[in-house]
């Protein structure tokens, strides 16, 4: 059967196109001249401020207040969330898209902070091609853009701004749960959620902190598609690095401190354009007899 994605990758241009659409903004659209005539940073109920659609008609304003629903992409008072678009590779390095996320034990065996606070996280960099390729173009626009919106951002002056530009990546990060609302009320519907966090693709160590989460907070849909099809978290894991992806996203910060400014680009979607390189065994050995485990991409 023939793959669908097998040639999307030819050009960049393919790429962006699969960006294009009536409710996205795709990044490397984003100049100053652009910022000023669609966008604002809204402060937010939580003291967050987040990256809307200005109303038309607006002049100006990053001063604007606004409150925020449970859904990231609900906000009052006629805001509405940017939702912007890149298309990258997502890096193995630092990858911790996974069902615990960022959430970790520490040595003393005590959790760091709530399981319903953990995040699933993964960096996206340029996909891998020649440097004269248009690609690399693409993606300096997609950092000059992001870069602008930072500096861009009310109340920051000069706090050192962190968490989604990281480097030559960007950082993409979803929260794993959700709050339970309304009350889940009977024994029956009670009993089924606390199957679903038993069930939930953690290991050991992570099983304690899945159930403290009680009958308070559930997981949430998972964000990732493949030909349009919901990847399950479990999969996430094999899926996603060295994937060449689709990413929909929010964004806002915090102001931490009197020095830090903390940016979350916090995913709506992510659709797989083309697939990681399956790796495979070489019917070479090494020194100490074992397989050779590599990419097809890394191969002569």
């Amino acid at each position: 059967m023939n793959n669908p994605k097998a040639d999307v990758a030819t050009s960049f241009d393919s790429f962006i196109e699969l960006d294009k659409g009536s409710d996205l903004i795709h990044l490397s659209d984003v100049d100053i001249e652009y910022f000023k005539a669609n966008l604002e940073w809204v402060l937010t109920i939580d003291k967050s401020y987040m990256l809307c659609l200005k109303p038309k008609g607006k002049t100006s304003g990053t001063n604007t207040r606004a409150s925020t629903g449970q859904n990231s992409t609900e906000v009052a008072h006629g805001r509405r969330p940017a939702v912007l678009a890149i298309v990258g590779y997502v890096t193995p390095e630092n990858f911790k898209f996974t069902p615990e996320g960022n959430h970790y034990i520490t040595k003393e065996e005590e959790n760091q902070k709530p399981f319903s606070k953990a995040k699933a996280m993964f960096d996206i960099i340029c996909p891998p091609a020649p440097e004269t390729a248009p690609v690399n173009s693409w993606w300096k626009k997609y950092l000059s853009a992001a870069t602008l919106l930072q500096n861009v951002a009310p109340s920051i002056a000069h706090r050192s701004r962190k968490g989604f530009v990281a480097g030559e990546a960007l950082r993409m990060g979803y929260k794993l749960f959700e709050e339970i609302s309304p009350a889940i009320e009977s024994a029956e519907d009670r009993n089924t959620h606390l199957r679903t966090l038993k069930d939930w693709p953690v290991g050991p160590k992570f099983k304690d902190s899945c159930l403290e989460l009680g009958c308070s907070f559930k997981p949430r849909t998972s964000p990732i598609f493949d030909l349009d099809k919901p990847v399950a978290p479990v999969e996430w894991k094999a899926k996603l690095p060295a994937a060449e992806v689709r990413v929909c996203f929010t964004l806002n910060y915090w102001r931490i401190g009197r020095a830090d400014a903390s940016f979350t680009a916090s995913v709506e979607e992510v659709h797989v354009v083309k697939d990681s390189a399956p790796i495979i065994i070489e019917k070479r050995k090494a020194d100490d007899g074992l397989p050779q485990f590599s990419s097809p991409k890394k191969r002569k």
